[in-house]
Parts: C-alpha cells; sequence; structure tokens
C-alpha cells in the first residue's frame, strides 16, 4: 500500500513533466534551487504534492 502524501521534483524549465503531474492530481507546494550534475549547473526545481 502507498503512503500519501507523495512528492516530485521538477525542474522549472521542462513544463510537459510539469503539466504531466498535475494533470495526475499533483499540486505545487514549493521550489527550491539545486546542483543538476547533467547540466553542471543551478536549477530551480517545482516541488510537487499528491495528497489523498
Amino acid at each position: 500500500m502507498t503512503e500519501r502524501p507523495i512528492h516530485a521534483r521538477v525542474v522549472e524549465d521542462n513544463p510537459g513533466s510539469v503539466r504531466v503531474l498535475e494533470r495526475n492530481g499533483f499540486v505545487r507546494i514549493g521550489s527550491e534551487d539545486s546542483f543538476a550534475p547533467g547540466r553542471q549547473a543551478t536549477v530551480t526545481e517545482l516541488i510537487l504534492e499528491l495528497a489523498d
């Protein structure tokens, strides 16, 4: 059994992934800057949550 809430993080400049999560019930609850090794740069990640 899956425990809720479930959290997801997606880079702000990836609107397709944000849209998929939101269409499936996730809501934005915040954002955070973090280092992305693949980009060798700091990116802003959106934090989303799927509640009950």
